[in-house]
């Protein structure tokens, strides 16, 4: 699956990249068709203008619209623009600033990020440059190629070489574009590949804390995941909400169970018995006694007053001094005891 969507992915980015070329390049051409007949004024090459530009442009458009899904017609355009430079050296007699047309259309063809496009461009350049330039030098009249009255073959290399390095260049800028672009765009698919598994993690795992399950297993795995985190920090802020409202709720209950049974009115030993037996049951603890402080004004001592899975019934009345044990020594000082590791024989 994941393979498809790249596959996809990378169709859909040279596609878009097909269809801003195509739109440049028709407007180009129709641009330099339209220049064609501008330049025509100037020394009565209209027929020139309409005869070759229209050329172009029927080659151009026709194998488009012939073969729209193949990439002939953009190889078609490489050599308009070629013919086009060549149409306009003729029509303006050799005009130097002419020959830049063919920088021109090289640089258009890297919109197409494809080097290999340059060659029809640049190979029609080099046919027209030799052919022109030895008619015109050989005194062909009606042929131009360049204003000066003669162009020694060092100059005329000289020029061939320069056109062909900047031909080279822009060939060269589409490759590394191209190659830009793909690198960019995996990276930005693999981006998108882990934001989706996040999504649908985060996805999952909210769906989970709706249904109450608070122990949901869930791992933040990349940094950038800010839903994520959000998603934990609310399951721990819920964890913490539902154990402060099972404590209140525990305290609550406790607190109205022993309230009822302060409220029924029994004797003390009855009511002593009910208290702790109700309380050991409630902390579903191991077991449990309730003493009484006697003797304050003289010597003070603990009576065991009830108790609950506290030894045998039989010795049920026990006295502790104050001081004594952990019991005692909880009245002398006043405060809980609360052991957490209790020997194994402290108990009887």
């Amino acid at each position: 699956m994941k393979e498809e969507t790249r596959v996809t992915s990378l169709d859909d980015k040279q596609s878009r990249i097909k269809q801003h070329g195509d739109r440049l390049f028709a407007a180009t051409l129709t641009s330099l068709y339209v220049l064609g007949f501008l330049f025509a004024f100037e020394y009565d090459t209209l027929s020139i203008a309409a005869s070759v530009g229209t050329l172009c442009l029927a080659a151009y458009f026709g194998s488009k619209w012939l073969l729209p899904n193949a990439t002939l017609y953009q190889y078609v355009g490489s050599a308009a623009l070629a013919v086009f430079s060549a149409q306009f050296i003729y029509q303006m007699h050799g005009m130097a600033e002419m020959h830049f047309f063919v920088f021109i259309g090289a640089a258009l063809l890297i919109v197409y990020q494809d080097w290999r496009l340059q060659l029809p461009n640049i190979l029609l350049v080099v046919v027209h440059h030799a052919v022109f330039a030895y008619l015109q030098y050989k005194g062909n009249d009606s042929v131009y190629f360049t204003q000066q009255e003669y162009m020694d073959l060092k100059t005329f290399v000289i020029h061939a070489l320069l056109a062909a390095v900047m031909v080279g260049l822009c060939g060269y800028w589409s490759f590394v574009l191209k190659k830009r672009s793909h690198r960019d765009w995996e990276t930005h698919e693999q981006t998108l590949i882990v934001q989706m598994e996040n999504l649908q993690k985060n996805i999952a795992f909210a769906d989970a804390i709706s249904r109450g399950d608070l122990e949901a297993e869930y791992e933040v795995t990349n940094d950038q995941d800010v839903m994520g985190k959000s998603l934990l920090t609310m399951k721990e802020n819920l964890l913490a909400a539902r154990a402060n409202e099972r404590r209140e709720k525990f305290i609550n209950t406790g607190l109205a169970q022993m309230g009822d049974i302060l409220r029924s009115g029994s004797d003390v030993e009855t009511l002593s018995h009910q208290i702790i037996s109700g309380l050991v049951k409630y902390l579903k603890a191991n077991q449990g006694g309730l003493f009484i402080l006697e003797g304050e004004d003289s010597e003070p001592y603990l009576e065991l007053a009830a108790c609950y899975a506290y030894e045998r019934r039989k010795h049920l009345h026990k006295r502790i001094e104050v001081g004594e044990g952990l019991v005692g020594q909880a009245v002398q000082e006043g405060e809980k005891l609360y052991l957490t590791d209790v020997p194994a024989d402290y108990v009887n």
